[in-house]
């Protein structure tokens, strides 16, 4: 009985630690933040993205600063699956300047933690998130690439609503 008990606790303890840094890691996989980037987020998370082909694109490009985004239309270019820096901001008059034009260098610190074979995936249309020196966050999102809507199921009428006989 002792060892029933025993085993128990250790797998109702490793149950809880495996819950908590689940939690952990799909709350830091999002930023929380008034304005456009939450929606973005949300319906990309939901849906995902087809595969992005080799190419330049039209995206999204979210910037989030002191817990408010903005969005803005860019131009972003593919190679073997991945992002390939610079991304462009498309401006007023329908030219393209690099987005490092709305902030300084990426954070040195952060970039140092991140995996380098993993930094510019693009994942369910979503580049990673990327911080820069001035506190800003900005992700990409290649809308154009985003998976239909899923289509409702479409429901009966009661049985005596449908058959008269």
């Amino acid at each position: 009985m002792k060892t029933f008990v025993l085993s128990l606790s250790i797998i109702l303890v490793a149950f809880g630690i495996n819950a908590q840094s689940m939690s952990v890691s799909a709350s830091a996989s999002s930023i929380e933040a008034e304005g456009c980037y939450g929606e973005y987020f949300q319906i990309f998370s939901e849906r995902g993205a087809k595969a992005i082909p080799d190419g330049n694109h039209d995206v999204v490009i979210s910037i989030i600063y002191n817990g408010e985004s903005q969005c803005y239309f860019g131009k972003a270019k593919i190679e073997n699956g991945k992002l390939v820096p610079p991304v462009q901001i498309q401006k007023e008059d329908l030219s393209y300047a690099p987005v490092s034009s709305l902030y300084r260098n990426l954070d040195q610190e952060w970039l140092d933690k991140q995996n380098t074979e993993t930094l510019y995936d693009v994942v369910d249309g979503m580049s990673k998130t990327f911080y820069s020196e001035d506190q800003q966050a900005g992700r990409v999102f290649f809308y154009t690439f985003i998976n239909d809507k899923p289509k409702s199921n479409r429901k009966a009428p009661s049985a005596s609503a449908l058959i008269k006989n």
